[in-house]
């Protein structure tokens, strides 16, 4: 194999770096991704998302059952959710399930560790980020920012937290390059004729499918999530930081009080009780 260090120190230089200043910042999705002479990718997925059909089994894992379970009808835009997350591995979905479970481990290395280093230039404004430029910010908290800035969206327009979004076709998904042409990056207007463009609309449907059922121990993993999320955030972003901890005590209440619901898709967590208790053990660490 390639050489690699065996020592007591192994994990104080050169393993974690290369994650948190390189790859997770050229997975945010959303965002413009520079690397001096180098873009990885520009703005993306700007038109995020419709309504998946309903039912649908996609060709990735991702399912929807015959009920939206949203307000919104299938291939209607649902609002809001172009902003935040990372994209998985291998293609340009956004799971909520990785994303989630990247912004706690996140959420925990700033908690217990307090690594604070600054190598990477992040304007969530502008959707710009520069690598290897210092803005004076913690890498690793504006991380745990673009983590919940996802995981919160669904929320604002829904009662529950979502799947997540994907190429909505084969010959979408299986593209490699830039993820800022694979869609227009304009919303989908059904009325507009096919290839017609205003500035916010187009009638191209390539805008990611959103998959919506909604599962318990989801619910649960999303609440201890943003419960940690808020403990790290309390300083650095307060505001956000009293929306994660308000909505993450909001499904700890709603939940409780319900009969578990269990629909397993991509990303699921398997063990409800497992998931209840870290829910109750990060609410009662944060508050």
């Amino acid at each position: 194999t390639s050489i690699f260090p065996i020592s007591d120190q192994v994990f104080k230089y050169g393993v974690w770096q290369p994650t948190l200043e390189t790859f997770i910042p050229v997975q945010m999705c959303h965002m413009r991704v520079e690397d001096r002479g180098q873009i990885w990718h520009g703005a993306c997925h700007l038109d995020d998302g419709l309504q998946a059909p309903s039912p649908l089994h996609h060709f990735d894992g991702f399912r929807q059952k015959e009920s939206t379970e949203t307000k919104f009808k299938p291939l209607e835009r649902i609002p809001g959710l172009s902003q935040g997350g990372w994209h998985d591995a291998a293609d340009d979905d956004i799971n909520t399930g990785s994303t989630g479970r990247t912004t706690y481990h996140l959420a925990l290395v700033a908690d217990e560790f307090n690594v604070m280093t600054d190598r990477t230039s992040i304007n969530f404004e502008s959707r710009e980020v520069q690598l290897h430029r210092p803005d004076g910010k913690p890498d690793v908290l504006q991380q745990v920012l673009q983590g919940v800035k996802w995981l919160l969206a669904p929320y604002r327009v829904g009662n529950h937290s979502f799947v997540g979004v994907i190429s909505s076709d084969w010959d979408t998904y299986i593209k490699k390059g830039d993820w800022a042409q694979y869609t227009d990056n304009l919303f989908y207007n059904p009325d507009l004729p096919l290839g017609t463009k205003t500035a916010t609309h187009s009638g191209v449907p390539d805008d990611r499918y959103v998959f919506t059922n909604k599962d318990t121990r989801t619910e649960y993993m999303v609440a201890s999530i943003l419960a940690a999320s808020a403990r790290v955030l309390s300083d650095f972003a307060p505001e956000k930081s009293k929306e994660c901890l308000r909505v993450s005590r909001e499904i700890w209440e709603r939940e409780r009080d319900l009969a578990p619901v269990f629909f397993s898709s991509v990303g699921t967590p398997e063990n409800l009780t497992a998931q209840k208790t870290n829910a109750a053990v990060e609410l009662y660490l944060t508050t």
